[in-house]
């Protein structure tokens, strides 16, 4: 991921660097950052009541606070799910009030969880805002019933062409294995109490997809430009 991000840094300062040399004038700034988040609950009594209730009360309304901090433009949803699912359709973040209370109303349940449902539901959310910076943030523990992890995985990698998946382990018990699995990357499987590294990366991915945005805009400015050159 660090060599893709320099990488694209120098496209960047490249792009630039030919654009002058075409007489062409431009500013490119990395902003407004923007995404959507999807904040995929585990609750299915699966989960540790401690690990869960710091998760709703301390750990995800301080993420969202970041969030809110790095991002000029977030959209939010929050998916709790055991065996039903509730699904919040995603809202811009105007203030964090109203989604830290949402969160407070969630409550562990005395269920088994329905991972493939609540990951279809999850590709249903982010199918037609595919191309921006997605991310589903999904908090469980990875202890998948072997019998359909199989269409667990088939149904996270569905959702991996919408977004990216970033797992955080909520469990005392867990199977990191598998959260590495249904992760876009190995490393994009992050503990609970190790939340820093996630913010962290996050931010990382933020900064990457605004570059990405700026180069696409430069590119498009220089496509624009040419073709005006040739009209004369």
């Amino acid at each position: 991921m660090r060599l893709i991000f320099l990488l694209k840094t120098f496209l960047l300062f490249y792009s630039i660097k030919k654009s002058l040399s075409l007489g062409i004038d431009l500013v490119i700034k990395c902003s407004p950052k923007s995404a959507n988040i999807l904040l995929l609950i585990d609750t299915s009594s699966n989960i540790d009541s401690n690990s869960f209730n710091d998760l709703t009360n301390r750990i995800i309304p301080s993420l969202i606070d970041d969030f809110k901090s790095n991002l000029s433009n977030f959209f939010l949803s929050i998916i709790p799910y055991s065996d039903k699912i509730e699904v919040m359709a995603l809202e811009k973040v105007d203030e964090t009030v109203s989604f830290k209370n949402r969160l407070n109303a969630i409550e562990k349940k005395n269920a088994n969880s329905n991972h493939i449902l609540a990951l279809e539901k999850s590709t249903k959310l982010f199918r037609d805002v595919a191309n921006n910076l997605n991310l589903c943030v999904w908090f469980t523990d990875g202890k998948f019933q072997d019998n359909i992890f199989s269409n667990i995985t088939r149904k996270a990698d569905n959702l991996k062409n919408f977004c990216q998946i970033l797992t955080v382990n909520i469990g005392k018990v867990s199977n990191q294995m598998n959260l590495k699995r249904v992760s876009s990357e190995p490393r994009l499987m992050f503990e609970l109490n190790k939340i820093d590294l996630f913010s962290s990366k996050v931010n990382e991915i933020f900064n990457l997809g605004c570059i990405s945005d700026a180069i696409k805009k430069l590119s498009l400015s220089v496509i624009k430009i040419r073709f005006q050159k040739k009209k004369y």
